[in-house]
């Protein structure tokens, strides 16, 4: 095994990506309902031709160079707004308006062995069209994974991962200023080659969750809790996986909820009960996200879908794309 594929979050995934792509894993829900307002082509295809309203940043394209698009939250005026890395992840900053004085807010990172800039995108809707008006990139180095926006905006956590002499790794959780990229320390695990992956911000800023496992091959995983005003870290929970680890982790706006995926299946876990665990399964997927009002959930299984809680059936937003982001 290379140390590019053991830099990856969960190791089998990514490398099971890079080999095989993106449409051989887990097979589509057979509840899936395709709408009219769905599967609309690039750049405004809604019915009557209304303005974006850009809502999930998704990436899309096969193996090499990827594409960074936006779409409504019905999944409509999909648009292709950035060309980045295989396996990229992006963070809505839940700040902006969309005008060319108060941009959306996009922060793009590594998510696999890819190589990707740490770049933070302004996005703008010109003509009832998403654009990215202004690039700056924070940092050039392909060393942070998983930056996750704060709910203020100013700020972002990310997993720094240093590359060490004889192919070893060291993993650390960093903060970042948005301005300049600036990064200081807030948690480094003992011993190298522990692998942290995937934080999240709760909704008034002062926790951050993140995955935490030893060195493979260990699939013990432990869902770690990081209060931003004593700098302790606790344990919330802990899973083991068998084939397919976790690959985002998700904290809900308007409860202590947390939203993960183990072996290809989607879990909320409440951290308010005396001992939080996975429970049963919501659906079969990879990556999800909670919606700004926490009623839904986009994720990945082969297509983009929309869970809206309590429905009968999950939606089909986009036939393509993995790793779905949903401005809140």
């Amino acid at each position: 095994m290379t140390i590019l594929q053991r830099l990856t979050p969960v190791s089998a995934l990514a490398v099971a990506f890079l080999l095989l792509g993106c449409d051989n894993v887990p097979t589509a829900n057979p509840t899936d309902d395709i709408g009219d307002q769905v599967l609309l082509g690039k750049g405004g295809g809604k019915p009557g031709g209304s303005p974006a309203t850009p809502a999930i940043s998704f990436a899309a394209g096969g193996p090499g160079d990827r594409n960074l698009s936006v779409m409504d939250a019905d999944g409509g005026n999909v648009t292709e707004i950035y060309s980045g890395s295989y396996l990229m992840h992006s963070s809505w900053s839940g700040q902006g308006n969309g005008t060319t004085s108060d941009p959306y807010v996009i922060l793009v990172s590594m998510s696999g062995a890819a190589a990707q800039p740490l770049e933070k995108l302004e996005v703008v809707v010109v003509g009832g069209v998403p654009t990215v008006q202004n690039t700056t990139t924070l940092s050039s180095e392909a060393r942070y994974h998983h930056a996750v926006v704060g709910p203020g905006g100013q700020e972002f956590v990310a997993v720094d991962v240093e590359a060490l002499g004889g192919g070893g790794f060291r993993s650390s959780l960093v903060l970042g200023d948005m301005a300049t990229g600036a990064v200081q320390l807030l948690y480094q695990p003992v011993g190298d080659e522990v692998e942290l992956w995937q934080p999240d911000w709760n909704a008034d800023g002062t926790r951050v969750a993140f995955f935490e496992k030893g060195p493979y091959p260990n699939q013990n995983v432990a869902v770690r809790i990081l209060d931003m005003t004593t700098q302790e870290v606790s344990t919330a929970f802990s899973f083991s996986y068998v084939d397919w680890g976790s690959s985002n982790l998700s904290w809900a706006r308007t409860s202590n909820e947390l939203l993960l995926d183990v072996d290809r299946q989607l879990y909320r876990v409440d951290l308010d009960v005396a001992e939080p665990a996975l429970g049963s399964s919501v659906a079969e997927g990879l990556q999800a996200v909670w919606s700004p009002d926490d009623t839904q959930i986009a994720y990945w299984n082969e297509k983009l879908y929309i869970k809206t809680f309590g429905a009968p059936r999950d939606k089909v937003i986009k036939r393509g794309g993995q790793r779905p982001d949903w401005r809140r």
